[in-house]
């Protein structure tokens, strides 16, 4: 039942942390109209859920692992261990549906699948992860009755 809580708590926290990035990134977009910047309209996708909830399959083991070491390396492992999971994610995706949702074309991209030089953001997020992964275990949750 813990598992199935964190797999929702981070689905829901890894999308609404990806909406509120495509709303700021389009306020920030050079091409973007006025009009369009100020909606501040974000987005993700139904895709999303399920790689972001399962990340935490892989951050237990990982974070378990790593929690003596230096925070810098924890979050570069973390941050190589998520470019995996997305270029994965995104191969997969293209090859079952014919389109990966996320296709990058501009940036340091790979195969379209992972932008590297957005591994300073995605570092950012992996704290937060953690952060809250760790709050979380504190609490020693009994979710026995739900």
């Amino acid at each position: 039942m813990k598992l199935f809580f964190l797999f929702c708590a981070f689905g829901c926290l890894g999308v609404t942390v990806e909406v509120f990035f495509t709303a700021l990134s389009e306020l920030f977009d050079k091409r973007s109209s006025i009009q369009t910047k100020t909606r501040l309209m974000g987005h993700s996708y139904i895709w999303m859920f399920p790689i972001y909830g399962g990340g935490v399959l892989l951050l237990s083991p990982l974070q378990s692992y790593l929690s003596a070491e230096h925070v810098l390396l924890r979050l570069c492992v973390y941050t190589f261990a998520l470019f995996i999971i997305e270029y994965m994610m995104g191969y997969l995706l293209e090859k079952v549906t014919g389109r990966c949702p996320w296709k990058y074309q501009s940036g340091l991209h790979v195969h379209g699948f992972i932008r590297l030089d957005y591994a300073p953001l995605w570092m950012g997020f992996c704290w937060l992860i953690e952060t809250i992964y760790v709050f979380l275990n504190h609490l020693k949750l009994d979710l026995s009755n739900i």
